[in-house]
């Protein structure tokens, strides 16, 4: 597939995937609360928004921002997260683990 995003500088798409791993680590916590108490709607939707992004990561190339929405997902459903996030690269891996107050 061809990529959605078109940026004029390697510097520009570093900046935005940074901004992407913000993002994140910004929801992780809301997901695993969502997980708890939220809606099976609630879940479906955000669930389907998460894979979006996923997607639409894997579509730019950048597989470890794909793989940081796939423990996103697997945390909204409930699964066995531990080799995703055990298997991202640093930075991520620490991002993530620190949102969800998960240790090593």
């Amino acid at each position: 597939m061809k990529p959605f995003f078109h940026f004029e500088t390697p510097e520009q798409e570093e900046s935005f995937k940074d901004k992407l791993v913000d993002e994140i680590a910004r929801i992780a916590k809301p997901i695993l609360r969502l997980r708890d108490s939220g809606t099976t709607e609630e879940k479906f939707d955000l669930s389907l928004k998460l894979q979006l992004s996923e997607v639409g990561a894997e579509n730019q190339g950048w597989t470890e921002i794909a793989n940081g929405y796939s423990v996103l997902i697997g945390l909204l459903l409930g699964n066995d997260v531990t080799d995703k996030i055990t298997s991202l690269s640093e930075p991520l891996r620490t991002i993530i683990m620190q949102a969800i107050g998960w240790r090593d």
